[in-house]
């Protein structure tokens, strides 16, 4: 709805006009209040910020002619319609000067004032929509703008992110600093520009969202002043601490690059950030480092002589894998470790199941390339370790489902179907089950029946349901239930398929 306010300095007038509108069905409007004279009116006006201005030229105080002049200055996109006992060319020439969308005459019918309203209701309209292509076409450019910055940082510098860069007046050679700001709190990029906003007047910075981290975010400090290129580190610091003050629950890890020369140095500055996220501890809430603080994360929790051992056990005790890996993440030190040395730590161990995996032609999956963005924001080991252990022993299975373990593994699994083929049965419950892939318990039980692993379900489930039929009286519909059939009429035309039979008739002639 839209509202509209009146300035005249006769109350039969503006009480006159407000019942004319009141009127009017056609457009959704209402009254936001009435002012006597000028002074009134812009008061008014900012009280009450209305769609539309009605007002009449000659009022005491302040006259129409100085309202105009006013509102012209402080509110040049309201619509104003000027009403007036008065033919002046003087008071019509102004009202055509501020671009007043009507003039009327007193006195006016409802459909004068209706005529008017209208004009001033699709002025209003027609600025909506400018305003929403203006910002339509800024988002766009800014997106355009956003996406080449995020290409500097994430990939090695080429000419094509020079020459776009270079298209939008980026001093090339002008002093840059990256922060990353790692954090799950949903609000933090919003602290972030309220920060930025209060404390980096006097220095260019963009907030970027990455968009491979739905957890990261970078602040994009840049300056061509020298005085100012020294004091980059120094407001670095003081948003990093800024946002830990406004971050007083859940973890938070941000890292600073040095300042460098040139955006070509961008790639750089996020691959050391991102190197700096392997000195933090699970067991951190907070950690701010600069890039000066980056040190050798080459250790592991274990030397090289115990991990070679531990896979040695890990490839021929098939029954002792999940302790053996238990007792791996057990010994690890959330005090003393830091991320990166856990990570060396487990990335030793999957190069070493992965190397096995491919002496065996057996798939592999390269889970370490997410490993830090996944694991810094846990309290503890247990999802890392759920993780790693689930793979090392998926992948251990199904090397050892094409080796000579492959009769026991059937012999497992084949049990496992027969003392549960009443339930709802899947290849996937299978495969979680035994920590083996959904193919590879397909194609065992293939090799090894040559049938599928529904039509051997099927086959089961049929043998025990002819042993129902000839030793009980329960119905068939029971019977659909008992073997693990929901549908009796889908239990129905099975049986039927596999014996020519109804189930009835089955019974008839084998009782």
């Amino acid at each position: 709805m839209y509202r509209y306010i009146i300035v005249d300095d006769e109350v039969l007038i503006r009480k006159g006009l407000i019942s004319k509108i009141k009127d009017i069905t056609s457009i959704q409007i209402a009254c936001a209040g009435e002012a006597a004279n000028g002074i009134e009116g812009l008061a008014l006006i900012e009280a009450e910020d209305p769609d539309i201005i009605i007002t009449d030229m000659k009022m005491t105080k302040m006259d129409g002619m100085e309202f105009l002049e006013k509102i012209a200055e402080r509110y040049p996109d309201k619509p104003i319609i000027v009403i007036s006992g008065y033919k002046a060319f003087d008071y019509v020439s102004k009202a055509i000067e501020k671009k007043a969308v009507g003039y009327v005459l007193k006195p006016f019918s409802t459909e004068e004032i209706e005529k008017q309203l209208a004009k001033a209701i699709a002025q209003i309209e027609q600025q909506k929509n400018l305003i929403k292509l203006e910002e339509k076409v800024a988002f766009f450019e800014l997106k355009q703008e956003q996406d080449v910055l995020i290409q500097a940082l994430l990939e090695p510098w080429n000419d094509t992110t020079e020459e776009e860069l270079a298209s939008r007046n980026y001093n090339l050679k002008s002093c840059n600093l990256l922060i990353s700001v790692n954090s799950k709190d949903q609000e933090s990029i919003r602290k972030a520009r309220e920060i930025c906003g209060e404390h980096l007047n006097d220095i260019n910075y963009i907030i970027l969202e990455n968009p491979t981290n739905k957890f990261q975010y970078f602040i994009l400090m840049e300056t061509a002043r020298e005085d100012l290129q020294e004091k980059m580190e120094g407001k670095a610091q003081h948003i990093a601490r800024y946002l830990e003050k406004a971050t007083p629950a859940g973890k938070l890890f941000i890292f600073i690059s040095d300042p460098v020369q040139g955006f070509e140095k961008l790639n750089r500055c996020y691959l050391i950030n991102e190197r700096l996220n392997r000195q933090i501890f699970l067991n951190d809430r907070v950690r701010i480092l600069p890039a000066k603080a980056i040190s050798d994360q080459k250790g592991m929790a274990y030397s090289e002589d115990h991990m070679k051992n531990l896979f040695r056990r890990l490839k021929y005790q098939n029954q002792d894998t999940k302790e053996l890996l238990d007792d791996f993440f057990g010994g690890m030190d959330l005090s003393k470790h830091t991320l990166g040395v856990i990570g060396n730590t487990c990335e030793n161990l999957i190069d070493k199941v992965n190397d096995y995996a491919v002496q065996n032609n057996t798939e592999t999956d390269d889970i370490m390339s997410v490993f830090y963005r996944r694991y810094m924001f846990q309290p503890n080991l247990e999802k890392m370790q759920k993780e790693i252990s689930g793979y090392v022993i998926l992948i251990l299975n199904s090397i050892r489902m094409a080796s000579q373990e492959s009769d026991l593994l059937f012999g497992r699994i084949q049990e496992y179907i027969l003392n549960n083929y009443h339930r709802k049965l899947t290849l996937q419950v299978l495969a979680s089950q035994f920590y083996v892939p959904s193919a590879a318990c397909s194609s065992l039980i293939k090799e090894k029946l040559n049938m599928s692993f529904n039509e051997y379900l099927a086959d089961i489930r049929l043998e025990k349901a002819k042993q129902l039929l000839q030793e009980t009286d329960l119905s068939a519909e029971r019977i659909s239930d008992e073997i693990g059939y929901s549908n009796p009429k889908y239990f129905f035309k099975i049986f039927k398929k596999m014996t020519n039979l109804t189930p009835v008739e089955y019974r008839n002639q084998h009782r």
